[in-house]
């Protein structure tokens, strides 16, 4: 069929009667993409690529979205990056709330444990410590925050408050050797005086 065999299709109006389709627009032969994507009703470009063994993902991203920043893409485009990138921060972001989860539920089952918030908070006080050791060392290291390296963080949550729960126990026994032996000093006491006075 001709451009101009299609412009003769009658079009049928809502009021009745037809039109021609020529009265509705010009037709004119143009190269058009095989299929158009979309993604939140947006038309959408995509860009495969991978990475080699070994390569670090998620610095290779940020080198990826500097360059784009660099291209001054017209008003109306933008970049977005997807598939392990994008897994991996919504893998980043529920391991937070699972963090944050996790601190919450670790302070109720040491204030349960030891019966007594003070000494369930002065055990929670080590986490932040330990944490900012451990940002300290992956700044130093240049280590991105990976899904893994938050896997890390959050077992070491454990550890540390396991250490913590021993490190209090020991000072809770000590503390109460301490009161039995001052109590047996000042019974002793009472029995001297009340003896010779």
């Amino acid at each position: 069929m001709s451009i101009s065999e299609l412009g003769t299709i009658e079009i049928p109006l809502k009021e009745g009667g037809t039109v021609p389709l020529i009265s509705l627009g010009d037709f004119t032969l143009a190269s058009n993409p095989t299929s158009i994507t979309r993604e939140s009703e947006k038309r959408t470009i995509s860009v495969f690529a991978s990475v080699k063994p070994g390569v670090n993902i998620p610095e290779k991203n940020a080198e990826l979205l500097k360059f784009a920043e660099s291209l001054n893409m017209p008003d109306g485009y933008s970049l977005a990056t997807g598939g392990v990138n994008e897994e991996n921060q919504k893998s980043v972001t529920s391991i937070l709330q699972a963090m944050v989860l996790s601190f919450m539920l670790i302070l109720i089952t040491m204030v349960i444990e030891f019966g007594s918030f003070r000494q369930a908070f002065m055990s929670m006080l080590i986490i932040p410590i330990s944490i900012a050791g451990v940002f300290y060392i992956f700044a130093l290291t240049r280590t991105p925050l990976s899904f893994a390296a938050l896997i890390g963080i959050l077992a070491l949550f454990g550890i540390v408050v396991t250490h913590a729960i021993v490190v209090i126990e020991k000072l809770m026994k000590i503390e109460r050797t301490v009161f039995h032996y001052t109590m047996l000093l000042q019974m002793q006491r009472q029995i001297v005086w009340s003896r010779y006075y």
